[in-house]
């Protein structure tokens, strides 16, 4: 199953021009990773979020 997908569509500001979405799925849903006016410069997002090193979530410091 695909984790990132591209999602073309036409823009909300020039109905003529193509927009592409970068997506990225979540469970049982897709989740926006950002939009792009090129498929290279989303496929380049894809392939950065793919080579990204997960971060963690841990607390750093707690106050009473």
């Amino acid at each position: 199953m695909a984790r990132f997908r591209i999602v073309r569509r036409s823009s909300f500001v020039q109905a003529g021009v193509p927009i592409y979405d970068v997506e990225e799925r979540c469970w049982l849903w897709w989740e926006p990773r950002g939009t792009f006016t090129t498929v290279d410069e989303a496929e380049r997002r894809v392939h950065s979020l793919i080579d990204a090193t997960p971060i963690s979530r841990m607390v750093i410091k707690e106050y009473d």
